[in-house]
């Protein structure tokens, strides 16, 4: 049994809703002006990646495993392999990964 419950269309659409509407502050001695800047421009950044790389990426970020998001997709193994390296080379080549 998955640790995580699979994942259908709808709730694709949700995660990928999450992946551009998503807002955590960061904790600690972060400014809240800084803290909001940063937060925009991670969504600018999320914004510029493919629906693939982003769901990929936020399910990733949420505890789901390869193997997990494969199932919750409908993708094979290679597929999330790409999306999650494409998107991490993506968010770095944005120095989002800094």
């Amino acid at each position: 049994m998955l640790p995580h419950p699979p994942l259908g269309d709808q709730q694709i659409g949700v995660a990928q809703h999450l992946a551009e509407r998503q807002v955590r502050v960061p904790q600690g001695d972060v400014a809240p002006d800084r803290a909001r800047e940063r937060v925009a421009a991670a969504r600018r950044t999320l914004s510029t990646l493919k629906a693939s790389q982003r769901v990929a990426l936020v399910l990733q970020a949420s505890g789901y495993s390869y193997e997990e998001i494969r199932e919750a997709c409908g993708w094979t193994y290679t597929k999330v392999n790409r999306c999650l390296a494409e998107g991490r080379d993506a968010l770095r080549q944005l120095g989002a990964m800094d």
